[in-house]
């Protein structure tokens, strides 16, 4: 909600307050209409994506305590900022290149009564003013978050949280390829399920580019929401971690364009999936990407129960996510879509209801999955699901 406006001649912008659950937001006017061409950055669409977040953290925090975290590319300071006023964190310190963001940071910090050190400084030029290791560290990134990971990873400590927000998903959802190759190191596949593969290799280069620093990651709250993918994760000083993530929890995406079957396999069977084993059709192959659980059950159960304690949209929403990422993340990577699967099959599009119904009785699982409001998961098969309905 904007509540009033007024400029500052300095920096030649003109503010606006803005209401964010327990949050007051001064950011530039009219950012709720185009946020992506002002001095500062301030999206109020990623108000869920704060939202989920800030739940996600606020359970960390509960199981391994707190320390100094770090909101980068903090821009207004929106993020933080709410960091502490709801999810309990302390400790903060405030990062953004741009001074005039931090000039407004700062008047966001004196809005919401909090405490906190603010560094106009690059976000990779973190080692050399902040006292490292840290406890958690936030990359809100506008496109790539690429650049940043590296220092990220170096200036976390052991078993610190990680929060990475990607939005460049025209490269890693599949529409634009040699990008996310030069990018990722990875082949994206533009399908039904075009952002679980973007999302997986994103967590893919986060969990390679922690292995070369002899550390691994362990992800706790993984989500995609509008054009955003956020990757939350504990990151574990360990190469024997690091040299077991990259054998298990690495490997590539297949799919069949004749019968419609899909799936995962670990990198070091790649051999065995140049051709459908349905039928024998040359596969298409997705990858390297993240094949392992993407949450952690009992963090997302605390932050289930954390999302019911405001009487607010973003958390009711997030709510709803939380319950289906405890229950998809019980099945294989990759999702199939109602409406394509049925348009190509020929056959009529059955409610989930239904469809449930059926694969239940058929002796197979069933659920939906926060990636697509038509999607959903289960260990039947393609041709098997075809059959069913």
């Amino acid at each position: 909600m904007k509540l009033k406006g007024q400029s500052t001649q300095k920096n030649k912008i003109k503010l606006q307050t803005y209401n964010e659950v327990d949050a007051k937001i001064m950011a530039a006017s009219q950012s709720d209409l185009d946020p992506f061409h002002k001095l500062i950055f301030f999206n109020p669409a990623m108000k869920f994506n704060r939202t989920a977040s800030l739940l996600i953290a606020k359970s960390y925090v509960n199981y391994f305590g707190k320390g100094v975290t770090i909101d980068g590319l903090c821009s207004t300071g929106a993020r933080g900022i709410r960091y502490s006023l709801e999810a309990d964190v302390d400790e903060l310190v405030f990062i953004d290149a741009n001074p005039i963001a931090s000039g407004v940071c700062k008047k966001n910090l004196k809005l919401n009564k909090i405490d906190a050190e603010i560094k106009t400084i690059d976000f990779n030029l973190l080692g050399a003013h902040i006292k490292t290791p840290v406890k958690i560290i936030e990359v809100d990134a506008f496109g790539s978050a690429i650049p940043f990971l590296f220092t990220a990873i170096n200036s976390i400590e052991n078993e610190g949280l990680l929060g990475i927000t990607a939005t460049d998903y025209a490269q890693l959802a599949g529409a634009r390829v040699k990008p996310c190759i030069r990018h990722y190191d990875a082949v994206p596949y533009n399908c039904d399920c075009g952002h679980e593969i973007g999302t997986r290799i994103l967590m893919g280069k986060i969990a390679k580019v922690a292995a070369s620093m002899d550390k691994a990651i362990k992800p706790i709250g993984t989500f995609f929401s509008r054009h955003a993918g956020r990757v939350m994760s504990i990151v574990e000083n360990s190469a024997n971690a690091a040299d077991l993530m990259l054998e298990e929890k690495i490997g590539y995406a297949y799919f069949c364009n004749k019968c419609k079957d899909q799936g995962t396999f670990a990198k070091n069977k790649i051999r065995e999936f140049s051709l459908c084993q349905k039928c024998e059709e040359k596969l298409i192959i997705a990858g390297p990407l993240w094949i392992g659980k993407t949450i952690d059950e009992k963090i997302v159960e605390k932050s289930l129960e954390y999302s019911k304690k405001k009487d607010d949209e973003s958390y009711k929403q997030a709510e709803k996510m939380f319950s289906t990422l405890l229950s998809e993340d019980t099945f294989q990577p990759l999702f199939y879509d109602s409406h394509q699967l049925c348009s190509w099959a020929k056959l009529n599009v059955p409610t989930f209801v239904e469809l449930e119904r059926k694969l239940n009785d058929a002796g197979y699982r069933f659920s939906r999955t926060h990636y697509s409001p038509t999607g959903f998961k289960t260990d039947a098969h393609a041709w098997e699901i075809v059959e069913i309905i």
